[in-house]
């Protein structure tokens, strides 16, 4: 999910209501650097998960 990773949907919007809002109402739509809500569904649908990205220092 990009940089909202680890964050609930309600922190995210509250941080960048915008983008939340043009995430959820265009599935094609990746304004946090992750997946847009249809690769999320594909993703999913397919029984896997993108892996987290690694921090430098990790």
């Amino acid at each position: 999910m990009g940089r909202w990773c680890g964050r609930t949907l309600e922190e995210v919007a509250g941080a960048e209501a915008e983008a939340v809002s043009l995430w959820l109402s265009d599935p094609a739509a990746a304004p946090h650097g992750g997946e847009s809500l249809r690769e999320f569904r594909t993703l999913i649908g397919a029984g896997s998960t993108p892996s987290p990205p690694s921090r430098p220092g990790d």
